[in-house]
């Protein structure tokens, strides 16, 4: 099966709320972190590096595109 239908047959408060759990700990896990900590250069589980706030950054847009791609499909 295709990594994009993964999860196509786990109901939608299921996904929902484990994406609200990721987002939280993401959250508190920010939250806890010193100004320094916020420009720390940290390695990119995908290569390179940058900042926690880059890497924030690219999850949003990440989240983004699945937004998009999901309105796309809905438009058929």
């Amino acid at each position: 099966m295709p990594q994009q239908w993964r999860k196509r047959d786990i109901p939608l408060d299921v996904i929902l709320d484990e994406l609200a759990t990721i987002r939280q700990g993401m959250v508190d896990a920010a939250s806890r972190l010193s100004a320094s900590q916020w420009e720390q250069r940290v390695p990119f589980s995908w290569g390179g590096e940058g900042t926690i706030a880059e890497v924030l950054d690219v999850f949003y847009r990440h989240e983004l595109g699945h937004v998009r791609s999901i309105q796309q499909w809905r438009r058929g």
